[in-house]
């Protein structure tokens, strides 16, 4: 049992699944089965190898449920098939960095489908009406962080989340890779901080705040 895989899977605004004949798995369907495969992982996603009868039993679930939604997991990329374990069962590993992309992006958003994100996995014929630049921005910054060595888990992808919520995507990059990020919780300070001094702004606007406060302090001493 991984509590550090079902906790991800718990924060996983997870997608409508297509399988590869095409049929569709419901959101919910498909983060129930991904929950119940976290229950025999590792906290590297590796050896969850529970029989297709443990699953329905686990998940209520009828025996082609679990196997259309065991195959809509692999066929979009949440779980990888390892081949088959001593018992005869498929071996999976759960890739928990393919998870971690479709973490909720803000807390209040519980609306509970996400047709964006949907739309843009099990069809890429389909233009989704939305652009989803809020999840694109998440998984750059994921990537930049992982670029700079620092580690990625359930609480920077809760982190993740915050930041956008509160700072544009240039500053949050712009605190891991100029101020040598070590961590996320070092991150998370630096822009804290930064908010705290009235945000950062482009130089050139610095600069010509600068003079405008050496001019009045030179008026107001009478220099």
């Amino acid at each position: 049992m991984s509590i550090k895989l079902m906790s991800m899977v718990f924060s996983c605004n997870m997608p409508e699944l297509k399988t590869d004949k095409g049929k569709t798995v419901p959101d919910t369907t498909a983060k129930f089965v991904l929950l119940a495969l976290a229950d025999n992982a590792n906290d590297e996603g590796e050896g969850s190898y529970p029989g297709v009868d443990t699953l329905c039993k686990k998940t209520n679930f009828s025996t082609a449920t679990v196997c259309n939604a065991l195959n809509a997991l692999r066929n979009n990329g949440f779980t990888q098939l390892m081949g088959r374990s001593k018992f005869d069962t498929n071996n999976y590993t759960i890739l928990a960095a393919k998870i971690l992309e479709f973490q909720w992006l803000k807390r209040e958003d519980f609306s509970g489908y996400n047709p964006t994100i949907s739309a843009a996995k099990t069809n890429p014929s389909v233009k989704p009406s939305v652009k989803p630049s809020i999840n694109e921005d998440f998984k750059f910054i994921q990537n930049t962080m992982q670029e700079a060595n620092i580690g990625m888990n359930t609480q920077a992808a809760q982190l993740i989340s915050e930041w956008l919520d509160e700072h544009e995507q240039a500053w949050i990059v712009k605190a891991i890779t100029e101020n040598e990020g070590k961590h996320q919780n070092y991150i998370d300070k630096i822009l804290v901080n930064w908010k705290a001094k009235g945000y950062p702004k482009p130089r050139k606007q610095r600069i010509d705040e600068a003079r405008k406060e050496t001019t009045n302090r030179r008026r107001i001493s009478g220099l």
